[in-house]
């Protein structure tokens, strides 16, 4: 990046935007460098791109016998405090507060551990899932108290990663709850406490002090990680250019925009890309989203694969109503039903053949009581 012009600078932390009158145009940049507050002038052929939160802000992490505590500061809240600042000057930056300051309704731990020198593990765990590492997504533990959920990923995924490291990566949404087998609220555990508790779930408990052994578990608490959830209407979160402003633009997950899910990358992606394309002038078209939303076709197929479906629907696969009168209607269903076009497959991720599989899992899987 250094080498296409971009200019980093260390210990510098952005806290406010200097507008004129109307709050439309930026003309500085509030930080602080080294402790010491600066503005750095923005010049009329300037553009001003800011993320106005991260689901990362104020993490801490723990590990194996560390537990993560939960930051609650609200004066140092990074790129949010920044958003805050803007949303004082102007409601068309929207709203922070219907997303931040429940951290007890938004915020979970994940975990990620690195197994060196012992892959037995990972071999389990290849064997239960039917997916080789990196090539399958994440396993949802039904049964957990937590709401654990796990992925092992492909090798190497760091740069320099050791041949005898792997590395997988997981999390639990209720982290207020009681564990299953380890009898603490997830909040309140160290790593070698989560991993046993994700051994327990996978039924490998008898393979615990190995893997405990040759395991470095980080965890990290993330106060705002499911913040974008949070109840909301239009306008709570500003446009990825505000009505009037002619040299900013705003990135990330707490920006609206059109047809979108957040808690993605593509999500982050396209508001980089709206955001450059609307202040440039460009006519040019963005990614393409997922267009699953009101789709039949995706709607049908969802249909068909719960109720086991394969192949065409026939009437021993619709509702047991048997009025006399409806029998034509029945089969215009049928033919209309039948007649729809394959779902479009956008995401097909490292192994294509995920979507048209009935199951991922090895026989030999456990599944939920």
């Amino acid at each position: 990046m250094i080498d296409k012009g971009v200019n980093f600078v260390n210990n510098f932390a952005v806290y406010d935007l200097a507008l004129d009158d109307k709050n439309d145009t930026v003309q500085g940049i509030l930080a602080r460098q080294d402790g010491e507050k600066v503005q750095v002038p923005v010049a009329m052929q300037d553009l001003v791109f800011v993320t106005t939160g991260s689901i990362s802000e104020n993490s801490t992490f723990g590990d194996n016998k560390t537990v993560a505590i939960t930051n609650t500061d609200t004066e140092d809240m990074g790129t949010f405090t920044i958003w805050k600042n803007l949303a004082n000057k102007d409601v068309k930056f929207g709203h922070p507060e219907k997303f931040l300051g429940q951290i007890d309704k938004t915020k979970w731990i994940s975990f990620f551990p690195t197994v060196k020198g012992y892959p037995e593990f990972f071999r389990r765990i290849e064997e239960l899932s039917g997916s080789k590492a990196g090539t399958g997504g994440l396993m949802t533990f039904r049964d957990s108290n937590w709401d654990m959920s796990f992925e092992i990923h492909h090798k190497p995924f760091f740069p320099y990663q050791a041949d005898d490291e792997e590395v997988g990566w997981g999390y639990g949404l209720y982290g207020e709850n009681v564990g299953n087998y380890i009898k603490k609220r997830m909040w309140d555990c160290t790593g070698d406490e989560i991993m046993t508790e994700l051994l327990y779930h996978l039924g490998m408990l008898d393979i615990k002090d190995e893997v405990l052994a040759h395991t470095y578990m980080s965890t990290a608490m993330m106060p705002y990680c499911t913040s974008q959830f949070m109840p909301r209407k239009l306008g709570d979160r500003p446009k990825v250019v505000p009505d009037g402003c002619t040299n900013l633009g705003l990135l990330g997950q707490f920006v609206e925009i059109d047809d979108d899910v957040v808690f993605t990358v593509e999500t982050s992606v396209r508001t980089g890309l709206e955001a450059v394309y609307e202040l440039l002038g460009v006519e040019k078209d963005v990614l393409e989203v997922n267009p699953s939303r009101y789709d039949v076709r995706y709607l049908l197929e969802r249909v068909k694969r719960f109720r086991g479906i394969t192949g065409k629907v026939t009437e021993a696969d619709l509702p047991a109503i048997t009025p006399e009168s409806i029998p034509a209607v029945t089969q215009q269903l049928l033919h209309l039903v039948n007649n729809v076009p394959p779902y479009y497959q956008m995401y097909l991720g490292r192994d294509k053949t995920i979507p048209t599989k009935v199951s991922v899992l090895h026989p030999k899987a456990p599944h939920s009581k």
